[in-house]
């Protein structure tokens, strides 16, 4: 029971912060998310390490499905005849790169997060054209 009520205080917590991103709040200015794993444990009394752990967790999974939807959806364009394997893998291969880079977008401010995703957009968009592939095929929508 007690880790359905901390499940569900850390869901709550998280929405809110979705929100708040959402309408550019800049997260910069209220620190990063050590610092909110820290606020919100003091808040409702919980121990700092396993709302920590809690969000890392999340993130991972939500993570390991956004990675797990976007190669099928490749394989799927491979199937098809759209994509070559080689395309897919380099696909792949550029999101992995990014990716890498993700984690140090928490400490930037919503300007530079958004300066980052264009620089990375624009690579694919470059790619995509020098390979004749279509980005909305791919799942990139910008």
């Amino acid at each position: 029971m007690n880790k359905k009520i901390f499940a569900s205080t850390v869901f709550v917590a998280l929405l809110i912060v979705a929100v708040y991103s959402s309408v550019g709040t800049d997260v910069s200015a209220r620190g990063d998310a050590s610092t909110f794993a820290e606020e919100f444990a003091n808040e409702f009394g919980l121990n700092e390490e396993e709302v920590q752990n809690f969000i890392d967790e999340m993130r991972a999974d939500r993570f390991a499905q956004v990675q797990e939807n976007r190669e099928e959806r490749l394989r799927e364009r491979v199937e098809s005849g759209d994509l070559t394997e080689e395309q897919m893998q380099e696909i792949l291969d550029m999101h992995g790169m990014h990716n890498a880079e993700m984690d140090s977008y928490q400490y930037l401010s919503i300007e530079e997060r958004e300066d980052m995703l264009t620089d990375h957009h624009n690579a694919m968009k470059i790619w995509a054209d020098k390979n004749g592939v279509d980005l909305p095929m791919i799942g990139m929508h910008r």
